[in-house]
């Protein structure tokens, strides 16, 4: 299953990269949100997404905004990962549309079981 990340920063994308590589999802990437929504208009865009907080132009719960006003019918997972911390940085992310929320620095073995959650609810989907 692909799986797109949108992150500005360089060393996240390549931790990201590897590890999503590792538990058997292909990363499709994106340096920005403006590029990930032109990721999400091409044919068979990836419906699985990690998407960063704080990004130059659009933040990531602009972002998921844009992505949930979208009227094509396509469902997106989103996981949102974030330095913030704290109920109102989850509720921020999950009133954007997030589906769910992660703080860095994360766990691996937390970001993976929460990948897999998410490519069971887009296969559902």
């Amino acid at each position: 299953m692909d799986i797109l990340l949108v992150d500005d920063d360089p060393i996240t994308r390549l931790a990201l990269c590897a590890a999503v590589e590792d538990w058997g999802f292909t990363p499709v990437v994106a340096k920005s949100g403006e590029q990930a929504l032109e990721i999400l208009n091409e044919d068979s865009p990836p419906h699985l997404l990690i998407i960063d907080w704080s990004m130059p132009g659009m933040s990531g719960p602009e972002l998921c905004e844009n992505i949930r006003l979208r009227d094509d019918g396509q469902f997106f997972y989103i996981l949102m990962l974030t330095g913030k911390e704290g109920n109102e940085a989850v509720i921020e992310a999950m009133e954007s549309g997030a589906d769910d929320f992660l703080s860095k620095p994360f766990d691996h073995r937390v970001l993976k079981v929460r990948l897999a959650a998410g490519s069971r609810i887009v296969r559902l989907e």
